[in-house]
């Protein structure tokens, strides 16, 4: 369906928008139902789950209109249309969990937003600008319930000001990690919004809004997805009918600007294989292993394993295609786990997503 004037209104004021029920129950039970298996913890003995954040690697996909048509239609027109993105880089969404267990720590430690760690904006493949739309929109599906205090992601609603502000003063653009000169001002915002939500609900965020995990209190499995929508062209910000999508809206209302037509990069631009995808990908073999011999002791057959992992060179050589796996490593440094830029209690506060 297409966004109601209030949806776009929110959009445009807070930088995100919500479409329920956007994921169909029969999905949701399909892509879950062997996750405890690929974790390898027994989902009714918390002692097994010996960390409280991971991002798992991603065997299955599908077309984004179909894991979520409702959605797809609602980021096809907050950014001007289907033939705006990007026929192949992340087109298909599937079950890269992020999973956020908490622990019995959190649950009576409640720090304020304003002193998490890990405030981001997506971005570990490319070089970013003021008109960058590698990263157009950033995606949340739902594929648990997320109560109040269940570890949803904090939003910082009046954080892109700042970032839109940087990346116009430097035309040279950024390579990631960003984090230590876009992001320290998240501190200071006043607007903060915690993430709640239904499974099957999915969230649309504007790719510069700043965000981070929440701290999950209710030491339970929190499940979500995070991929993006990429375009094809970057943002125009220079609009002769002044037609600008509702992304570019967002980055102009920012500005306080109706047009940037002085705004040019001044390098080239380019793409990188994703920083933070060596220490998820370690993980496939494990995975694969626990599935296979999962099925092999219910008297499955190997095909009842469902990854891409398992169906031949030319599959996985599109889903590397898919996710940008392909590309060169930028000049940033890798993150090979989740430590380098996920903070216990012991370290500190937060992560990201």
């Amino acid at each position: 369906m297409p966004l109601t004037h209030d949806q776009r209104d929110h959009f445009l004021e807070h930088g995100w928008v919500k479409v329920p029920n956007a994921i169909s129950k029969a999905i949701i039970e399909e892509w879950t139902k062997n996750i405890w298996v690929r974790l390898g913890y027994d989902e009714n003995d918390k002692s097994t789950w010996l960390e409280e954040y991971l991002k798992l690697p991603r065997h299955r996909e599908i077309p984004v209109e179909e894991l979520a048509p409702g959605a797809w239609e609602a980021m096809c027109e907050i950014v001007g249309g289907e033939d705006k993105i990007d026929p192949v880089r992340e087109r298909y969404h599937g079950d890269q969990f992020i999973i956020n267990f908490g622990s019995d720590y959190w649950e009576t430690a409640t720090p304020p937003p304003q002193e998490l760690r890990g405030w981001h904006h997506d971005n570990d493949w490319y070089r970013q600008f003021l008109d960058s739309s590698g990263n157009a929109l950033t995606i949340v599906h739902c594929f648990t319930d997320i109560p109040p205090r269940g570890g949803g992601t904090w939003l910082a609603e009046d954080g892109i000001a700042s970032i839109v502000k940087y990346l116009y003063d430097h035309p040279e653009g950024l390579d990631p990690p960003l984090e230590k000169v876009l992001h320290t001002h998240t501190k200071d915002c006043k607007k903060f919004v915690q993430v709640e939500a239904k499974a099957g609900d999915t969230l649309i965020l504007h790719g510069l809004l700043p965000h981070t995990n929440g701290v999950n209190h209710l030491h339970y499995a929190r499940v979500i997805t995070n991929p993006h929508v990429n375009m094809v062209e970057p943002f125009n910000l220079n609009r002769s009918d002044g037609n600008y999508t509702l992304c570019e809206q967002v980055i102009l209302r920012a500005l306080g600007r109706e047009s940037v037509p002085e705004y040019k990069p001044t390098r080239e631009r380019k793409r990188y294989h994703p920083r933070t995808a060596p220490f998820k990908r370690v993980r496939v073999e494990p995975e694969l292993k626990r599935m296979l011999e999962y099925a092999k002791a219910h008297g499955l057959p190997q095909d009842s394993v469902d990854s891409v992992y398992l169906r031949g060179e030319e599959e996985i050589r599109l889903h590397e295609q898919r996710n940008g796996y392909d590309q060169p490593h930028g000049p940033g440094p890798i993150a090979y786990s989740n430590k380098d830029y996920f903070f216990t209690r012991e370290e500190g506060i937060t992560t990201q997503d």
